[in-house]
């Protein structure tokens, strides 16, 4: 991937493609080199070199500005909305239960879509987003009636299903987290499109690297981190007119502390869009059950991300992925005070570590017990711990019956 910047900007561990200007005003004879040092950097800038065009997957990246900081909740952008475009349309708000049945049809059709462009790839045919566009309209239309349903749903992943309902809950997610950046609708609705599309290089790799279950040897980890790139080739191929899809499928597995692949790339070498892309992916991926891993408990998950902000992942971006999902995320057990456990359903945005919770199970008895709605702001309750639901023998499925009819 090209990108144009001015010989001011370029640094050691660049991939310079093309050098602007006739090749015989500069030292260089060949026409595409990796920067090794401060001095080619002086003598290409000394030549009178203007502008250089530098290949972000062979070499580092411009750093981009940091995401500012987001200190409260980000108002939506006033503008009038598009009645030709469906994503802006204002959505009337919905219940939980309600936007559940509206968003457990929605994943059902978009396993159709996203299957097809699956299928298309395995068959060496041009990539086609149209479908996918229109996927990504319909689930922003989702999260706008209610902003948590179907991000609760897409966690729910039926064996066989994964691949599919992976990529839907990476859209839904970096969808949710554009919003709470404050970034344009049409930065978002790429952002979706990215998210469905940012692990299409798997499609083109041998399935055991891929899938397998136990530790990869060292050879099937190198074929593995090939994806990022084999995506991003199936997506230049296919010439959208945006970058971000790009940016966050070839990029999505960098961290901020260039411990990350395939390239190492570090802090603001990372767009925000790749930085979103990251946290979302790992969420996810977490909270799944895949090939060697059982789904750990949403609050878990958060949990475990939470420490490894500044080396794994962005804070700024963090902050807002927790404002988005809740520091207890919709369907997270805790244990109370009273030695009850309650399932979150719903989040108090003014005070996050007291959610609405619904009440379902005695610790000491051993048993259920009748349901209890419980806002944490207006009670003697206090969470204690969060609970893995498996352990007590409860199903995700089983918890939003308990709670998908409470808010």
């Amino acid at each position: 991937m090209l990108r144009r910047i001015r010989s001011e900007q370029l640094q050691v561990g660049m991939f310079v493609a093309r050098l602007g200007g006739p090749w015989i005003n500069h030292p260089f004879w060949r026409a595409k080199f990796l920067v090794a040092n401060e001095d080619q950097v002086r003598q290409i800038q000394s030549a009178g070199v203007q502008e250089v065009w530098i290949d972000i997957l062979k070499g580092r990246n411009i750093p981009a500005p940091d995401t500012p900081e987001i200190p409260g909740p980000v108002p939506a952008p006033e503008s009038t909305p598009d009645p030709m475009d469906p994503a802006t349309v204002p959505q009337p708000a919905a219940t939980l239960d309600a936007e559940i049945v509206r968003a457990r049809e929605l994943l059902q059709s978009g396993k159709a879509v996203i299957g097809s462009m699956f299928a298309d790839i395995r068959m060496g045919r041009a990539l086609e987003v149209n479908g996918a566009l229109l996927l990504v309209d319909s689930a922003s239309r989702s999260l706008s009636r209610h902003g948590q349903a179907l991000l609760a749903l897409a966690r729910l992943k039926a064996r066989g299903d994964e691949n599919y309902l992976h990529a839907f809950a990476v859209c839904a997610l970096m969808i949710a987290v554009g919003r709470t950046l404050g970034l344009p609708d049409d930065e978002v609705r790429e952002l979706g499109l990215a998210g469905l599309v940012h692990d299409i290089g798997k499609l083109t790799l041998p399935d055991t690297p891929v899938h397998k279950a136990s530790e990869r040897t060292p050879d099937e980890e190198e074929i593995y981190r090939r994806h990022p790139s084999a995506g991003y080739r199936i997506l230049n191929e296919a010439r959208l007119y945006s970058n971000i899809p790009l940016d966050v499928c070839v990029h999505h597995h960098e961290r901020v502390d260039g411990r990350g692949f395939p390239y190492g790339l570090a802090g603001s070498e990372l767009s925000v869009h790749a930085r979103i892309g990251a946290i979302c992916d790992a969420y996810d991926s977490l909270t799944s059950s895949r090939p060697g891993h059982q789904p750990w408990s949403p609050a878990r998950a958060m949990e475990y991300m939470a420490v490894r902000v500044d080396t794994l992942f962005d804070r700024r971006v963090f902050k807002a992925f927790t404002r988005t999902v809740g520091i207890y995320p919709l369907g997270t057990v805790l244990r109370l005070r009273s030695n009850r456990l309650a399932v979150v359903c719903a989040q108090n945005e003014a005070d996050p570590l007291r959610p609405k919770v619904m009440a379902f199970y005695s610790v000491p008895q051993s048993r259920p017990t009748p349901t209890e709605l419980i806002d944490l702001r207006h009670s003697g309750e206090t969470v204690v711990a969060f609970e893995n639901a498996a352990e007590w023998g409860y199903s995700e499925q089983q918890l939003m019956e308990i709670y998908a009819g409470s808010a």
